[in-house]
């Protein structure tokens, strides 16, 4: 609809004058944008039984967000938003792009974390999303995070909500924070994340009468490694592990993972599903003898 509106009084008195007169030219169209209609993690749960072991998260749009961009000349300040996704406590961590001049972003981004929570994590765990400012000259500001508890989800349900920004809750807080993010979350069972070089029926029923005369040994993955790359200008070596049996002294090593070629920082230092052996890189052998060593427990 095309038209031309007259202008009028601001019928709630916030803005006051006698002086009014001429008329805008609008055109109106009420559409579809498909942008707006992102809806992401709503597959069929094909593995309800299975324990979650992959968090998948959708990010949305933002609202009303703080404005960290003041203007020079003229109007109110605009922000460049980005988000930091990351499970807390672990090292898994993903970046959004960045959203130049809006206070109002459209992400429509979806970030994928392996995660599976063991028996020994005390703390519930929980999604993080921080939204920062980006500066090109200077540190990017801090405009508020969202916290999401993970224990809930467990069941692979998904969430879909939008969540207001919050402080830290350290001294680097900002006083300047406000708008929401709308936050789509799903912890389900990846079954490409499920790593089982050795199921129990490979083997197992038609030789369990017989004793023992192979081992093998299948390294999974690895976290909470030290970091040894501290050079600004290093892109990150080979990480790789050597696996020994006391006796009799076998000594294998898995393949080396190419720490340049990750896509984030939190994966550099997490080889996986790496199965190790000796002969082959399939298998630690141990055959013609049984070993004279008890394995602890």
């Amino acid at each position: 609809m095309r038209k031309w509106y007259p202008l009028e009084a601001d019928a709630a008195g916030e803005h006051k004058s006698s002086n009014i007169h001429g008329e805008l030219e609008l055109i109106l169209e009420w559409c579809y944008n498909p942008e707006l209609d992102f809806d992401p993690l709503c597959e069929e749960d094909k593995y309800p039984e299975k324990p979650p072991n992959e968090v998948c998260v959708g990010l949305g749009r933002g609202r009303h967000l703080a404005i960290k961009d003041k203007a020079v000349l003229y109007g109110e300040g605009s922000s460049d938003p980005r988000c930091t996704l990351r499970i807390d406590g672990t090292e898994l961590k993903e970046v959004s792009a960045v959203r130049k001049t809006t206070l109002n972003p459209i992400w429509n981004e979806t970030f994928a974390f392996p995660y599976s929570r063991g028996p020994d994590d005390s703390q519930p765990p929980e999604l993080v999303i921080e939204c920062e400012d980006v500066d090109t000259v200077s540190a990017a500001d801090f405009m508020g995070l969202v916290r999401v508890e993970l224990d809930p989800l467990k069941d692979h349900k998904r969430l879909k909500k939008w969540l207001p920004l919050q402080a830290r809750s350290d001294d680097k807080a900002s006083s300047n924070i406000s708008g929401d993010l709308e936050v789509f979350v799903r912890w389900r069972y990846n079954p490409e994340l499920d790593f089982d070089p050795y199921p129990d029926s490979e083997l197992k029923p038609a030789y369990k009468d017989k004793e023992p005369n192979e081992l093998r040994l299948a390294l999974v993955q690895a976290r909470g490694l030290a970091i040894k790359d501290k050079n600004l200008l290093s892109k990150g070596g080979l990480c790789f592990c050597v696996l020994v049996v006391p006796s009799p002294r076998w000594r294998t090593s898995c393949d080396a993972v190419d720490a340049s070629s990750a896509p984030t920082p939190s994966t550099r230092r997490r080889p996986r599903n790496c199965v190790c052996s000796m002969a082959c890189l399939r298998h630690l052998h141990a055959i013609d003898a049984i070993p004279p060593w008890t394995p602890s427990s």
